[in-house]
């Protein structure tokens, strides 16, 4: 049982990281503050098979991060980062399993190749990415999600299942640079 010291300090630490990561971002507070301002999005990936609608990734204040708990078989667009028609790095993610184990939306993204596209599109805006790498990082590992100069997408999935805990232990990350 947590004292509420320990429970200050934990609050303290998720609001120091959300802080950290708005504060990294430097978008505004609005730019995606719209629950419908994804309404019209879709992820295209031929190679996989894969075509999906976007939905917002909330940040969430109370977990100091990103809520996926409502992402259920969609591919999300996390918060705050970029999107179609601003410059830096688009974040996607979504799920490689659902609850009962069975495949999800990234289930098969670990078979994507340097050079498949990715298409985003909403409403008569598409753009193309070419995939030029793939990597597993650890879970912690949130560098994947830092701003860049250049039109990017990052995509990423949970990997690594352990038996023994029950969790994911690593992370699918799939880098792609915007086509030209």
């Amino acid at each position: 049982m947590y004292t509420v010291s320990q429970s200050f300090g934990l609050n303290i630490r998720k609001v120091i990281i959300l802080a950290l990561v708005v504060a990294l971002f430097a978008l505004p507070i609005a730019a995606f503050a719209d629950g419908d301002a994804l309404a019209s999005a879709t992820i295209s990936i031929p190679s996989l098979n894969l075509s999906s609608s976007v939905v917002n990734i909330p940040l969430d204040a109370n977990i100091g991060t990103w809520n996926t708990n409502s992402l259920g078989a969609s591919v999300g667009h996390f918060e705050y980062t970029p999107w179609l028609g601003q410059t830096g790095n688009i974040v996607l993610g979504g799920h490689s399993t659902n609850d009962d184990g069975s495949p999800s939306i990234f289930y098969g993204l670990a078979a994507i190749n340097v050079g498949d596209t990715i298409t985003l599109s909403q409403g008569a805006t598409t753009q193309d990415y070419v995939v030029t790498g793939t990597r597993f990082v650890p879970i912690s590992d949130v560098s994947v999600l830092y701003p860049t100069n250049s039109n990017t997408v990052t995509l990423i999935t949970c990997a690594g299942y352990n038996d023994e805990t029950g969790t994911y232990d690593q992370r699918l990350v799939v880098t792609a640079r915007i086509a030209n």
